[in-house]
């Protein structure tokens, strides 16, 4: 794989991560509209055996020698970039972070993250990674009370959203023991069962996810829905047919 605006000393492939049928690479000396070497990161999607470059990120404060797409992790419709060398109000190249999710063929930048207590040249954004709804971002060269350049790791945590709703006979009567399924985009299943009532509930549901909803029941039938949520939902109704 190469970038299609590929240029000397872009340095495209210094992070690469991968998430089912989707690579993101990192490129952080990389020119671009916000500066030399403010740094880019690709995204491929895979079609068949076919690997085409289907979108370029950069951040949307970036500058000159900020490094974005030095660190690079993905995981299902989530992206998190790592710039090194930003400067943020803590200081010059206290470093920075950026959360991206995609909604069909688009990625959007949702967030950017920094350390609280960054300072000059912590180069937080060294390295990313994320599970669930926590992302872990280094800092490899933060002073510490032990030495300078000692190094830390910072945490940081999405609560999610909770979904759920009631599951319903054909004619409108509540449905109890029906499986609602939820499977997210690498295929992790999440189970619920519903009340006499046919309610339903999940919590910390990763906001731009991807999830596939589905009822199983012995005596009917019901559609499933591939649907994202950015906000908690208590009203996710079905209602099942013969």
């Amino acid at each position: 794989m190469t970038a299609s605006d590929r240029a000397e000393n872009d340095s495209f492939g210094s992070a690469v991560a991968i998430s089912g049928d989707t690579v993101v690479i990192g490129a952080f000396f990389d020119d671009t509209p916000r500066g030399e070497s403010s740094g880019s990161a690709y995204i491929f999607t895979r079609n068949g055996t076919l690997w085409s470059e289907q979108q370029k990120l950069i951040a949307s404060d970036g500058g000159p020698i900020d490094d974005f797409g030095y660190s690079a992790t993905i995981s299902g419709d989530t992206i998190v970039v790592g710039s090194t060398g930003a400067d943020t109000p803590s200081g010059t190249n206290t470093g920075s972070a950026y959360v991206y999710t995609r909604a069909g063929n688009l990625w959007t930048e949702q967030q950017k993250l920094a350390a609280a207590d960054g300072a000059d040249t912590d180069f937080f954004g060294s390295s990313v990674a994320f599970n669930g709804n926590t992302v872990f971002v280094g800092a490899f060269f933060d002073d510490l009370a032990v030495g300078d350049n000692a190094g830390s790791a910072y945490v940081f945590a999405e609560p999610g959203v909770s979904v759920g709703g009631r599951v319903s006979t054909p004619s409108g009567l509540a449905l109890r023991n029906a499986v609602v399924v939820m499977t997210d985009s690498q295929n992790v299943r999440r189970t619920a069962t519903t009340s006499s009532f046919g309610l339903y509930s999940f919590d910390n549901i990763r906001i731009g996810e991807t999830y596939t909803i589905g009822i199983q029941s012995k005596r009917f039938r019901f559609s499933p829905r591939i649907l994202q949520f950015a906000a908690s939902v208590n009203n996710l109704d079905f209602t099942g047919f013969e």
